[in-house]
């Protein structure tokens, strides 16, 4: 990563984990790199050491008995660091440093999936995925990145060659892909055996801003003894991550070839591939069952010991399960199961026309399969006059490879309502949302059928749904990034809150918050009706402290009817995937971080810090009650992420603050518009220039801090 510490601290999600940083590696500036090659020289001609003399072995007998002690460790340290050739330049400063960690699982450590970030003196981290499992593990040539370009390069053209390994399945191999490298994995197999080579690799780093598509592309080559290829993967379905499912032919060696699909490769191409006789669920049918009960289920896949099992939601509610199943204390990889509360159906075939439609009542949940190609599966519903139906596939959601198109039409063949596919952002690791989704106000009372179908045109037994049909039931969901906090004593943070609209939900949203049992401040903490993304300040009044403290926040709205809902915000990271595209990544916990406070550094907030109104062409101004700028300096206020139209004026230095005024353009502000303005405040600071050569450098930014969110809102213009 980058801005890494030797004394972080590192937290780890879940129990039986224990993690010490041991040393860090990081690149030298070029300013550092001439401070220690000027030093060096220093002690060189102390020592009488002749420049010529490169080589640590070739210094004169005797020559450094002229320095002390601390200057003879000094010196060979500078020439250890200094002597790879000049600091690195790595192209991606987000991978420029590497902090090598020592990892610590207990015993009885539950296995699964866990969250390690690191705590320094800036803040916690971003979550990184660590998975402890209950298989031998063995690395296939890491490579520690030590800041020196000729190591980087050595290191990468021993990539080129095939990095070999002798492995003994069960096993799990841990990789790392350099740039154009190959790890070959070497193992014994017999005949009759039923293998799995499942690789995680975009499931372990999800999204790379900089690399498309946007993570590592892993394939999986194998090959036997004569070097003929026998099966090869680069995804498993709509998966980016391969697997092989390979019933060995005949005794004897086997191997397999892993590499980027593109001849990629850096530092963080990294993977863990299991091989061996592993449990694999390739399907489930039906793929969810009701809340709060037991559901019994076809399981379809590799090395599974029961075909067919129950599944106990007691005390489950709404929502997805991740199911796993264990051969020989060996678990499988999850399955999402989905848990509904409205009345269960099987889909009855042949329902492949509108003539032979399936009747079904509202609400339900179909269970079925698009069993082949060129399938349509049709069903019948009555509906009232001015019914608002909510018609939604969960198909790709579950593991299933069904992309799906949905048509709604009245019993005449009029097309009411048609949907391909529906981006829904609670699914942040989806790059193709093939569910379909749609929801249409019914014109009349009558029978109304749906007609459902796979855009590709494939079927099969794996291409399972879930039909939900029902009254709009409107709700939301809230996510909240970061997933970790850091905030400075006495002053705001800033984070985004994203809404999650179901079902046509329109209303405004109260946030509420809490550190541990301590309330917690939102400025700005109401979301206005229709808005789905709105940037908040958290004010907690905490004193600094080096752990983690958890975090909760909360939203609550009311619907028309008079229903309070409630609803707890997930925590979420706003990850980039090639340079362009953005997705809500589900962090386990949400954490706060109170960083010491700065000195000097005033605090901010607003005296009269009521919702600006911007109306009739007119400016809006509020006081922040700061100290007059020192000489040479002047006092700066800038809009974070600012709203369409909506600029800063003034900032003018009053009797007892700085009055800010802001202008707003009425032909790009659209009437009606609400939100929170983020305003950062900072000193600026004439800089000397090279009088001589005629340069003059810009002024130096110092940061003060963000000021409390403030709301604002455009007036809607006067009806006519």
């Amino acid at each position: 990563g980058q801005h890494l510490t030797e004394d972080a601290g590192i937290t780890v999600s879940g129990a039986g984990v224990r993690v010490r940083p041991l040393e860090l590696f990081r690149p030298l500036t070029q300013q550092e790199f001439n401070k220690l090659r000027d030093r060096a020289d220093e002690l060189r001609t102390k020592a009488g050491i002749s420049k010529d003399v490169k080589d640590a072995k070739n210094i004169p007998p005797g020559a450094l008995a002229k320095l002390t002690e601390a200057e003879r460790n000094e010196f060979m340290d500078i020439r250890r660091r200094t002597s790879e050739g000049n600091p690195r330049r790595q192209a991606n400063p987000a991978i420029a440093e590497t902090l090598l960690v020592e990892v610590v699982v207990d015993a009885d450590a539950p296995e699964g999936t866990r969250e390690l970030r690191l705590r320094t003196r800036s803040g916690a981290s971003n979550p990184m995925v660590f998975r402890i499992g209950g298989l031998p593990e063995v690395c296939a040539g890491l490579v520690q990145a030590r800041p020196s370009q000729k190591k980087i390069q050595a290191d990468q053209q021993k990539a080129v060659a095939r990095n070999e390994l002798t492995i003994t399945p069960p096993v799990v191999v841990n990789g790392q892909i350099l740039q154009g490298g190959v790890d070959r994995l070497r193992f014994k197999a017999t005949k009759g055996q039923r293998l799995v080579l499942a690789m995680e690799a975009r499931s372990l780093i999800p999204y790379l801003a900089d690399a498309v598509p946007g993570w590592f592309q892993a394939t999986l080559s194998l090959s036997d003894a004569k070097g003929r290829e026998l099966a090869y993967n680069d995804d498993f379905r709509f998966s980016p991550d391969p697997v092989l499912l390979f019933e060995v032919p005949e005794d004897g060696e086997y191997f397999l070839d892993v590499k980027d699909g593109i001849f990629r490769g850096r530092e963080d191409f990294i993977y863990r591939l299991s091989i061996g006789e592993l449990p694999f669920i390739t399907g489930l049918f039906p793929a969810g069952g009701p809340a709060h009960a037991s559901t019994r289920v076809d399981v379809s896949g590799w090395n599974i010991r029961t075909p067919r099992t129950l599944i106990d939601a007691s005390g489950r509610g709404p929502g997805i399960l991740l199911l796993s199943l264990a051969k020989e204390h060996m678990a499988s990889s999850p399955v999402p199961f989905e848990l509904s509360e409205d009345p269960e159906l099987a889909e009855v075939e042949d329902n492949d026309s509108a003539a032979r439609a399936q009747s079904v009542p509202l609400p339900a949940v179909v269970n079925g399969r698009i069993s082949g190609p060129d399938d349509r599966d049709w069903f019948r519903f009555e509906g009232a006059a001015g019914q608002e139906l909510v018609v939604e596939l969960m198909g790709r959601r579950l593991n299933s490879p069904i992309d799906s198109q949905l048509r709604l039409v009245d019993s005449q063949g009029n097309q009411i309502a048609f949907n391909d596919d529906h981006e829904d952002r609670a699914a942040g690791l989806s790059t193709h949302h093939a569910d379909s989704y749609l929801r249409a106000r019914l014109p009349q009372a009558g029978s109304y059928l749906v007609e459902l179908s796979d855009v590709q045109h494939q079927g099969g037994e794996t291409n399972i749904y879930r039909l939900h049909l029902h009254q709009a039931r409107p709700d939301f969901e809230l996510r909240c990034e970061p997933s970790a906090v850091n905030v400075r004593e006495g002053e705001p943070a800033v984070v985004t809150v994203f809404v999650l609209r179901r079902d046509g939900f329109d209303a405004p949203i109260t946030l509420t918050g809490n550190v541990g049992s301590k309330a917690l401040g939102i400025d700005g903490a109401v979301i206005p009706a229709g808005v789905d993304k709105l940037r908040v300040t958290l004010s907690p009044r905490l004193a600094s402290q080096p752990e983690l403290m958890p975090l909760r926040i909360s939203g609550n709205a009311r619907l028309s009817d008079g229903k309070l809902l409630v609803r707890e915000a997930v925590p979420c990271d706003d990850m980039m995937q090639a340079f362009i595209y953005r997705h809500l990544v589900v962090a386990q916990s949400h954490w706060l971080r109170v960083l010491p406070r700065l000195q000097q550094r005033p605090a901010l907030r607003q005296v009269d810090a009521d919702t600006l109104v911007f109306k009739d062409g007119k400016a809006c101004s509020f006081l922040i009650p700061l100290p007059r700028p020192k000489l040479g300096e002047t006092l700066r206020c800038e809009l974070s992420d600012p709203p369409e139209g909506i600029t800063v004026k003034d900032v003018d230095v009053a009797g007892s603050g700085v009055r800010v005024t802001f202008a707003y353009d009425p032909s790009k502000a659209k009437p009606g518009q609400k939100g929170n303005l983020i305003i950062a405040v900072f000193h600026e600071r004439e800089q000397q220039g090279d009088k001589a050569k005629g340069k003059q450098k810009g002024p130096r930014r110092v940061p003060i801090g963000y000021l409390p969110a403030q709301p604002y809102e455009v007036a809607a213009a006067p009806a006519k």
